[in-house]
């Protein structure tokens, strides 16, 4: 993706297009495009219908690419652009002095078209269960992209009433109006509050897995909850949507191309609750090595080993992505996560017993039929070592890993030091570091005025 891009709503479809002219930020910068009307549902509808808005290549990519699921061989690391490389050493500086970043960008293309909506349909005026799950539908893409953005933008959030710094919060369409940073606090009530509506408006199911639903207001408030530490509550939502549905793929069952899980494999997966992909980054291309410990941890039996990686130059690559109709990177939410989730959320409850009966559950449909041992623990503290083992294996290469690591960061027996090791030169970041925070394009700075992450 080119890092200068125009948005342009058009009437006809009610599309934003991506042409060749200033991709600038779409908080703060003065624009000649002009809106379309959306003037009654159906027009609403194919906005919030488009795909290539909020589903492909729509969550930002560049915390995976901070993380420990890869790396660039020595060889390669020349060919990376300057801010590839920056990312990749957890750099002061990421982006070339005065540019932008799609990562920052696209969330906020998102979040502007989301709101555009509500306020056309609060204009409509029409109280139908049809005007209401498109409400649901736009408050639920807001949410997961100010979530995206809280991830990728602020520092780790204990659910208290710490006053960090969080985004802006941008609640209209209106392009002139300019917004600083809410508080960390404030930006998740809002992401709360939204997501409790749209899970009261929208349907049971759809028909796209590509459309939320409320199984995908629960996975993505489990994600949330547990990101921010609140297990309680991540248990809560993600038993919710395990009731809705519990479905967990048999990898025995799956076949593989050239480029990850065959075309020819019934698709959607079916644990797949809701689907959107990630943005292009480092660690999603073929040049990346899979990280060694990681690669090393899977056993022979383990069909995750040949289903997620290719030894493809001499190193195993990734290719096991769950969106595989574009082959793009799944960031989406899928039942392997949220099973996931409650397991862990059973063993911090002390609920040994149930914790790693989620876990054998998930894991008998992941080794060769017949070879799979049930994994035992004599107590809650060893059943959670095997499920972050696990969570490690099973969700690499979505954009969890880095949520995890910020988040066990916070527990001196989990906290690690990341380490890149470059002809010899060593890099490191440490548990808790500020660059957790990766820091906002100069041009939104440049633009708006609000305060920069310190590095």
């Amino acid at each position: 993706m080119k890092n200068k891009i125009l948005w342009v709503l058009t009437l006809s479809g009610l599309l934003f297009l991506l042409g060749c002219a200033k991709k600038d930020d779409f908080l703060n910068e003065k624009s000649d495009a002009k809106l379309a009307t959306l003037s009654n549902l159906i027009s609403v509808e194919k906005l919030l219908h488009n795909e290539q808005i909020f589903n492909l290549r729509a969550i930002p990519s560049i915390a995976g690419s901070s993380t420990d699921d890869y790396y660039i061989q020595d060889k390669n690391y020349a060919t990376y652009s300057f801010s590839d490389r920056n990312t990749y050493t957890w750099s002061k500086q990421i982006y070339p002095t005065g540019s932008d970043d799609y990562n920052w960008n696209v969330p906020y293309m998102q979040i502007f078209n989301a709101n555009h909506a509500l306020e056309a349909l609060q204009a409509i005026g029409d109280n139908s269960t049809k005007s209401n799950i498109l409400k649901g539908t736009a408050l639920f893409y807001r949410s997961i992209a100010f979530f995206s953005l809280l991830q990728t933008y602020t520092m780790p959030y204990n659910g208290g009433t710490n006053d960090q710094l969080g985004i802006p919060l941008k609640l209209t369409s209106d392009i002139y109006e300019k917004v600083s940073r809410a508080s960390e606090k404030e930006c998740y009530e809002q992401i709360f509050k939204d997501l409790a509506t749209a899970y009261e408006l929208l349907p049971t199911a759809t028909t796209y897995n590509t459309q939320p639903n409320k199984n995908a207001v629960n996975a993505l408030c489990s994600r949330i909850y547990l990101s921010i530490g609140d297990y309680q509550k991540a248990y809560e939502f993600s038993d919710k949507c395990l009731q809705f549905n519990s479905d967990i793929v048999d990898y025995n069952t799956l076949k593989k191309d050239f480029i990850g899980i065959s075309k020819n494999t019934p698709y959607p997966l079916k644990e797949v609750v809701y689907n959107t992909t990630m943005l292009g980054g480092t660690f999603t291309t073929f040049q990346t090595a899979v990280d060694t410990t990681l690669y090393k941890s899977y056993d022979s039996d383990d069909l995750r080993k040949s289903i997620f990686f290719t030894n493809l130059f001499g190193y195993p690559t990734f290719d096991g992505s769950y969106e595989f109709k574009n082959y793009n990177v799944f960031g989406g939410l899928a039942n392997d996560e949220i099973l996931l989730t409650r397991a862990e959320c059973f063993a911090r409850m002390g609920k040994k017993d149930e914790a790693l009966a989620d876990l054998n559950a998930l894991l008998i449909k992941r080794y060769k039929t017949g070879t799979f041992t049930p994994r035992v623990a004599s107590n809650s503290e060893l059943a959670l070592n095997l499920i972050l083992q696990e969570r490690r294996k099973e969700l690499c290469f979505r954009g969890i890993r880095w949520l995890d690591l910020r988040r066990l960061n916070t527990e001196v027996k989990y906290a690690i030091t990341l380490k890149r090791n470059i002809t010899g030169q060593i890099y490191t970041l440490p548990p808790n570091d500020p660059r957790y925070a990766l820091p906002i394009p100069d041009k939104e700075i440049q633009l708006s005025g609000i305060p920069q992450n310190p590095r």
